[in-house]
């Protein structure tokens, strides 16, 4: 049935594209199970048994990533999909399934399959590297579309990020390393930007919708020609993490720090 046919070839190509292609810096504890109609995005490992590297919200986050980069599988293939989020309480490893359905597919994903393959960042002058506000705009409206918010961090705070950055290592017992910081300076010494993507909840349906956003973010800077990476670390401590809501979102929950170069 060329139908059925049509479609798992659609599944297997998502399969392969969102595992290889991801833009997330770190994809850890997750599983794509193929079936004939659909997609299981599953946790490997125990949310009751948290490993001291892998904590579940980024084990969580981490699935979203993997979500939003099967949607975009789909979305090139000009299918439309049905996403179901934490769709079993009694299954809480099963953390999404989607199946590619007839229609119109998503808008403003298509566009973003293959981005995080390209070829060399474009190197712009110092003076440039801050991300425009056009692009930040843009920006905004991704993470939005996801459920989250971008908070653009203010230079001026780029010194407080790298210091809760050295105690987040030191909190982990790693050596935070000499004075030289890899977050406020890139490989050509160039200023760098830093954005952080907050929600308004601090669950486990946040923590999968903020992955999403955190990969829909990362591969629009890709495909923008800036290169982006997550640091993790500073969220995944609570402590840091609290300090960051506190100094930098308010209200809102700090999902996942984004620093740009």
């Amino acid at each position: 049935m060329p139908a059925l046919d049509e479609r798992m070839q659609a599944l297997e190509a998502a399969a392969t594209e969102a595992t290889l292609t991801s833009a997330f810096c770190d994809v850890p504890g997750c599983a794509l199970v193929l079936h004939p109609d659909r997609l299981d995005v599953r946790a490997v490992g125990s949310r009751h048994v948290p490993e001291p590297d892998r904590p579940w919200r980024r084990v969580v986050q981490g699935a979203g990533a993997v979500v939003l980069g099967v949607r975009v599988a789909f979305a090139a293939r000009a299918w439309a999909v049905q996403v179901e989020r934490l769709p079993r309480p009694d299954d809480p490893g099963l953390l999404a399934v989607l199946r590619p359905v007839p229609g119109a597919p998503e808008p403003g994903l298509a566009q973003l399959a293959g981005t995080a393959a390209q070829g060399p960042v474009r190197r712009r002058p110092l003076a440039l590297r801050r991300l425009p506000p056009t692009l930040l705009e843009q920006l905004g409206r991704a993470a939005a579309a996801e459920g989250a918010v971008l908070v653009p961090v203010p230079p001026e705070q780029d010194g407080t990020v790298a210091q809760l950055e050295r105690e987040a290592l030191a909190i982990r017992g790693q050596d935070p390393g000499p004075a030289r910081d890899s977050l406020t300076e890139a490989d050509d010494d160039a200023p760098g930007s830093f954005l952080l993507l907050v929600t308004d909840a601090d669950d486990e349906l946040a923590w999968l919708r903020s992955g999403e956003a955190s990969e829909r973010v990362l591969l629009e800077l890709a495909r923008a020609g800036w290169r982006a990476t997550v640091v993790p670390h500073v969220l995944d401590a609570p402590l840091t993490r609290a300090d960051v809501r506190s100094a930098l979102s308010w209200d809102d929950h700090p999902q996942s720090l984004i620093r740009v170069a």
